[in-house]
């Protein structure tokens, strides 16, 4: 992928930034320190909080199973078989 500007033409990598249009030719530039205020601590789990009890789901969810399950490479990883017994 090659960045171009419709006037200049090509944008060399290092000349990008992030940003954010408000308004029509006017961005908030934002750099690596404005994520770092920002970013918030995960965990990448999911805390079940809760269970219902069974006659308060309605049938019809019944008809087909559903379950959760992770995605991406720690999915990969964690749950990766080996083939060994």
């Amino acid at each position: 992928m090659k960045p171009v500007d419709p006037e200049l033409g090509q944008v060399e990598r290092s000349d990008l930034v992030k940003g954010y249009q408000y308004e029509k030719n006017q961005y908030v530039i934002i750099d690596e320190e404005d994520f770092d205020k920002v970013r918030i601590e995960t965990t990448e789990t999911i805390n079940i909080e809760a269970f219902v009890d069974m006659d308060d789901v309605d049938p019809i969810y019944n008809d087909s199973p559903y379950y959760l399950a992770p995605d991406g490479a720690m999915a990969e990883e964690l749950f990766r078989c080996s083939g060994k017994r």
